[in-house]
């Protein structure tokens, strides 16, 4: 028999913070595999992928230990899956913030600010982020895992670039790579050092971050 698609003994916080992200389905409960995501997602963040265990995870969906395989076959899968429900996650929040913005600094400004909101409600988000940039990088099962999701991130930035050299806020001279790679490596940056500088020096690192593009613009227009 298939476990029950929701849990009524996930830990109210969990329910609650899922169901105000949209996560529900249509009877207004969330489901289990995206309760245990949730937990996963906090584990992860507070002791890394290694030191994060299955019974740490089943604890904080409410469920058993045994369970979490039915819905991921491997940890790495688990990690993998938690990742890309922060990328599509965070790309639903770029998407609606940059609508409001037009120009190329407004944009940067517009994600900068999110971040810090998103750090300020959702802080196990922006921590796994930050954990995750760096154990990538250690953790060679994880690099391929994560492969579809920094594919989906690049998309986003090429959009933004394409759209300011339209505008003219970029020049054409420099290409789009150079500056997927110049943006990823720069909110990179605000993603690891926001939860030990705070906001205040992640939109000051913003402006700086601005003003030496549109210095780039000029030099090359």
């Amino acid at each position: 028999m298939a476990p029950s698609q929701t849990s009524g003994s996930a830990p109210p916080h969990a329910k609650a913070t899922l169901q105000r992200r949209g996560y529900q389905d249509k009877s207004g409960d969330v489901t289990t595999r995206q309760l245990i995501i949730e937990a996963a997602t906090r584990a992860f963040a507070r002791h890394g992928f290694d030191a994060t265990t299955n019974k740490m995870i089943a604890k904080g969906a409410g469920v058993a230990p045994g369970l979490l395989y039915h819905y991921f076959e491997s940890k790495e899968a688990l990690f993998a899956a938690v990742y890309s429900e922060i990328t599509r996650y965070r790309y639903e929040r770029s998407s609606a913030v940059l609508r409001g913005e037009v120009t190329f600094s407004g944009k940067i400004d517009a994600l900068a600010r999110d971040l810090v909101e998103m750090w300020t409600h959702d802080s196990p988000y922006v921590e796994f982020h930050a954990r995750t940039l760096y154990e990538s990088q250690h953790q060679g099962s994880l690099t391929g895992a994560l492969a579809a999701a920094r594919r989906e991130t690049e998309h986003m930035w090429a959009s933004i670039i394409e759209e300011a050299k339209t505008r003219g806020d970029l020049p054409f001279s420099v290409p789009t790579a150079a500056l997927i790679d110049m943006c990823i490596n720069w909110f990179t940056g605000l993603v690891m050092l926001l939860p030990s500088r705070g906001a205040e020096r992640t939109l000051a690192s913003t402006a700086t971050f601005i003003s030496a593009v549109e210095r780039l613009a000029t030099r090359n227009s």
